[in-house]
């Protein structure tokens, strides 16, 4: 879900970049700040849901002992 999310946001990007009068410049650090962000998002939820599952692995141990 984040990902498509993600991926529409990014062209919505792309299009408000090109319907804008910036230098080309401008057009190369507006894309690379919102695809910089996106994949640090991307990392964020990765990691924090890698981390809820290794606790909930622990918590089922756990509770079978």
């Amino acid at each position: 879900m984040d990902l498509a999310v993600v991926l529409l946001l990014l062209a919505c990007l792309w299009f408000v970049v090109a319907v804008a009068e910036l230098s080309r410049s401008g057009e190369v650090i507006v894309l690379l700040s919102g695809s910089l962000l996106a994949c640090g998002w991307l990392v964020w939820r990765t990691q924090r849901a890698v981390r809820r599952i290794r606790r909930e692995a622990r918590e089922a141990v756990d509770e079978s002992e």
